[in-house]
């Protein structure tokens, strides 16, 4: 069975749908910390409800598990954005591992935009080594993905 999985709450809330269709509906409705995909549903791709999902929220974590791992299907999910790009078989170690490591990413990216919008306090030095912080730890998230899917495929 191909399933898609939306995580809402620390792995206390999950909603797992087998068709593309249902879960763009269920983003178009709700909002996720996590969204977690397949590449094929059957009816769509899953690149197309990660798309989805990124365009409904810039800071919602997208991960793609596949047992159908490309370079192309790898370079359009760095494209979205996608944190972790797991092959089958994987085990549930390994995603609640990622799940963990994208709540908590999550979680950096939203206090740092509460941050910025409350920053009329803050000297301007430190609002520039906020951003410095946050383009790092972007660009290490990217590097680690890169690197990862890199030694994955041999």
């Amino acid at each position: 069975m191909q399933a898609f999985s939306v995580c809402t709450q620390r792995l206390v809330q999950c909603a797992n749908v087998s068709v593309g269709a249902q879960a763009l509906e269920l983003i178009r409705k709700n909002d996720f910390d996590v969204v977690v995909s397949d590449l094929l549903l059957g009816d769509i791709e899953g690149i197309e409800v990660l798309r989805a999902a990124r365009q409904k929220d810039n800071f919602t974590e997208l991960m793609v598990i596949t047992g159908h791992a490309s370079l192309e299907s790898a370079s359009k999910a760095i494209e979205i954005g996608v944190s972790s790009y797991l092959m089958k078989p994987v085990s549930i170690f390994d995603i609640k591992i990622q799940i963990e490591k994208a709540l908590a990413t999550r979680l950096f990216h939203l206090k740092s935009v509460m941050l910025m919008k409350h920053s009329d306090s803050i000297a301007p030095d430190i609002k520039g080594h906020i951003h410095d912080i946050t383009s790092l730890f972007n660009f290490s998230r990217n590097s680690c993905f890169l690197l990862k899917f890199r030694k994955s495929c041999g």
